[in-house]
């Protein structure tokens, strides 16, 4: 029996909500003993040692309440109570407990608890470490019971943040997140010792431990090792990259002096990084590669942090350059915007366009947005940035309404930063005042990430901004959190659809599935809808037909200059035009090139528009192009069966018919396909002409007539309330 999965021996009445099972590799094999329970206090799980360390089986530790094998020591807090205590504080609870040992004296450990949360904040499960001390009554064993403080600083013990490591590494293997361990180390502090003395350093030390602890998130652990070295734990990351920030915040914390006893001291301090997986899987490898870091950073000057990864080093490094260069870029006019234009994808007419920022740096050339905008929003640089970005923009833009014969639409991006901005919506009034730009052109786009924090008082912000007449669009919409209940409170006019899910549009069901449901929750919502990253014609095809209303894309326009979008302005607004597409389109696939030109002999005199295709790659092609009313298709064909790429027309292409050929041996596989509708129609091989001929015509018959149904749908639904339905 695998007790990592050990659910089911648990009363109904308590399980907990289901979660991924135990790893083996840092949970069972760990040096600690280790176990899991429900939010109450049941054990779902426990490792070797914990097993080893009660006496007791798989069979008869799971499901049973941790209260079986535990009880208060002396005047200690009742497990109950300790449980209370662990999910009424972030950094959980620890005390001495008694074990239960069947056939052997009840002895003492340590206990500590870790609370877990779900997403939504909910209790998901209790990690537990128990450690062995010594009995108080064996003298050979003197009492050293490393309690939860260090007694120097007040902060965790070595054994406490072991404990935790444990745990820590347990979870990130299981969830697939990240952690680091820091090894912290006070610069010549041996000198501070010998010359003021040994009290005067202790004060120290307690100045730093309070100072640092100020800078961690509750579910961080920071330790006294000895001396002038501290440990730090930063648990459950998501991104190795939110690392370096964190370093770079307790280099910080040096800058300012610290009160030691009578003396006030500048100290500084140096740090080793190591990081899971990247630099090991267990504890000791990450400490271990952590303290070897930490000696690089001294041997090169100190006061400074080093990742053991010289790769990690060398992303820090970049990063502090552009941090630099940043400082400086607005003041020696080294930033400057392109603009990508928007177009209407049923009429092919340029309505609007966003702006975005670049970045011509006097060494590295151009430097992108997806590199600097992250660094600049760690500085605070982007309230800078962004407020110039919206004054430049509604400047340009300017000139497009005097050239464009319309309003055109500008769009601009507001960054996470510059939404929690206090002022932001003193400082957009001021741009739209001094620029004179018209608020309704202007379409401020935010992304859906902006709801995290706090969604209430981003829905007021939003409110906010829409009070001057602005229009607002939520950009990279499917990739965040946001839910429905809140979309529709969102005071928002338009979805721009992620170009994740425009990339492999074209023979992907999955993504077109996804569009397509963007697009219908849009209109059911009065939103308009715009599609990003638009990279082929039959990109663009498939959304015009299935609703989209708007587009932008390398495929219409790139990004470009002020001067070159209006000399595009002053062009012919039209950039895409749709092909004739009054015939009845036809697509025949087939590996074979005698039966394709056997099949368009038969079909020619009927007068559709016929394509061929030798596999479903060039057939999701055609499709994606053109408006296939009917496609026929052979059951064999390379790499996928007529079967599994009609199924995949299906999701693709909804409306369009499909027809396969088939062997008498094969009938079997299509029937089930035409019970689920996959197929309109089958023939066997070889096929008469004539009922060929008249199944096709059947099919192009159905289809027009749909389509005739959509186009009556669509216009009772935009017909106004209250008018008599044509």
């Amino acid at each position: 029996m695998n007790m990592h999965a050990e659910y089911a021996m648990t009363p109904r009445s308590h399980q907990a909500p289901a979660r991924e099972t135990c790893t083996p590799h840092s949970f069972e094999l760990a040096a600690v003993a280790l176990a899991e329970t429900t939010p109450e206090g049941r054990l779902l799980c426990a490792n070797r040692r914990f097993r080893s360390l009660l006496a007791q089986s798989e069979e008869a530790l799971a499901g049973s309440p941790l209260s079986a094998w535990l009880l208060a020591w002396e005047d200690g807090p009742e497990l109950h109570q300790l449980i209370d205590r662990a999910w009424t504080y972030p950094e959980g609870a620890s005390a001495l407990m008694r074990l239960i040992q069947p056939n052997a004296p009840d002895s003492r450990v340590l206990l500590n608890l870790n609370p877990v949360r779900d997403e939504a904040g909910r209790p998901s499960y209790l990690g537990l470490a128990l450690s062995e001390v010594p009995d108080a009554g064996t003298r050979s064993a003197p009492l050293d019971v490393p309690g939860l403080r260090d007694e120097l600083t007040g902060l965790a013990t070595t054994r406490i943040f072991q404990d935790r490591l444990d745990q820590a590494l347990a979870r990130a293997a299981r969830q697939g997140r990240r952690l680091a361990v820091i090894y912290l180390d006070l610069d010549h502090f041996t000198l501070i010792n010998n010359s003021l003395g040994l009290a005067v350093g202790d004060a120290l030390l307690r100045a730093v431990a309070q100072r640092l602890s100020g800078l961690l998130r509750a579910a961080d652990t920071l330790a006294h090792l000895s001396g002038d070295d501290y440990l730090l734990l930063l648990d459950d990351l998501g991104d190795t990259q939110a690392v370096a920030p964190v370093c770079f915040k307790l280099l910080q914390a040096f800058s300012q002096p610290f009160q030691a006893a009578d003396h006030e001291m500048h100290a500084t301090a140096s740090l080793g990084v190591a990081l899971y997986p990247d630099d090991g899987e267990d504890a000791d490898s990450l400490l271990k590669n952590a303290n070897t870091a930490l000696h690089r950073c001294k041997q090169q000057g100190r006061n400074n942090y080093l990742f053991f990864a010289e790769e990690m080093n060398g992303r820090v490094m970049e990063q502090l350059f552009l941090k630099n260069g940043l400082h400086q870029a607005m003041a020696r006019g080294e930033f400057f915007i392109h603009y990508q234009p928007q177009v209407d994808l049923r009429s092919g007419l340029v309505i609007g366009a966003e702006a975005l920022l670049r970045w011509q740096h006097p060494e590295l050339g151009l430097v992108m947005p997806g590199q600097f905008i992250p660094v600049a929003e760690d500085s605070q640089l982007i309230i800078d940035i962004g407020g110039w970005v919206l004054e430049q923009a509604c400047a340009d833009a300017l000139e497009w309404q005097s050239q464009g014969g319309q309003p055109l639409r500008l769009a601009v991006n507001l960054s996470v930063r510059q939404f929690r901005d206090p002022h932001l919506v003193e400082r957009l009034r001021q741009v739209l005042r001094k620029t004179g730009f018209p608020p309704h052109c202007l379409e401020i786009e935010v992304t859906e990430s902006i709801l995290l924090d706090d969604a209430e008082e981003a829905v007021a912000i939003l409110k906010r901004l829409k009070g001057l007449g602005t229009l607002l669009s939520m950009d990279d919409f499917g990739t965040g959190y946001s839910s429905l209940n809140y979309l529709r409170l969102l005071p928002i006019d338009r979805l721009k659809i992620d170009r994740s899910f425009i990339t492999e549009l074209e023979h992907d069901p999955d993504d077109a599935c996804i569009v397509r449901a963007i697009i219908a929750l849009a209109q059911s919502l009065d939103l308009s809808v715009l599609a990003e990253g638009i990279e082929s014609e039959g990109q663009y095809r498939i959304l015009a037909r299935s609703g989209c209303a708007e587009g932008q894309g390398f495929w219409m326009a790139r990004p470009m200059r002020q001067a070159q979008l209006l000399r595009q302005l002053s062009l012919p607004l039209r950039i895409a035009t749709a092909p004739d597409e009054s015939e009845r389109a036809l697509l025949l696939v087939d590996d074979d090139p005698h039966i394709l030109a056997a099949l368009e002999r038969s079909l020619r005199r009927d007068g559709y528009r016929i394509y061929k295709a030798h596999d479903a790659a060039q057939a999701y092609a055609l499709m994606a192009r053109h408006d296939i009313g009917v496609v026929v298709c052979d059951q064999r064909m390379p790499g996928t069966s007529g079967v599994e790429f009609l199924r995949g027309v299906r999701r693709l292409h909804p409306d369009t018919l499909r027809i396969v050929l088939t062997g008498h041996a094969e009938l079997d596989s299509i029937l089930d396909t035409i019970n689920e509708a996959a197929v309109y129609k089958f023939l066997t091989k070889p096929w008469d002409d004539e009922q060929l001929r008249d199944n096709i015509r059947q099919a192009f018959h159905h289809y027009e007539l749909a389509a005739a149904n959509q186009h009556l749908r669509e216009l009772v639904a935009r017909q106004p309330p209250g008018e008599p339905q044509a």
